[in-house]
């Protein structure tokens, strides 16, 4: 019999973050992270033609973009809907405007 192995490796991420330079200073905030470039390059792309159709985009922190993102024309309906996702199923949304 084989004793166990323990192998130490590395693992390579993408993320999606939000970088907002308004004002003096500049914030950058992770929107979702994936296995492959190219999954992470395809939720870039779909929020920045989603952010030009609509103000706001509630976003879940475990999102896969035809999932789990939801647009709106006004916050209050996107905070609303964010609220009552995490009421429902405990995930972390958040709202983004452009």
């Amino acid at each position: 019999m084989n004793p166990c192995e323990y192998k130490v490796r590395p693992v390579v991420r993408y993320v999606v973050t939000e970088y907002d330079n308004a004002g003096i200073q500049a914030s950058s905030s992770v929107i979702g992270e994936f296995d492959s470039e190219i999954c992470a390059e395809k939720a870039r792309d779909a929020l920045d033609e989603r952010f030009r159709l609509r103000e706001y985009v509630a976003v879940c922190q475990k999102f896969v973009i035809d999932t789990k993102a939801t647009y709106f024309q006004t916050k209050q309906e996107a905070t609303e809907f964010c609220a009552k996702q995490q009421e429902l199923y405990q995930e972390e949304w958040r709202v983004f405007s452009r």
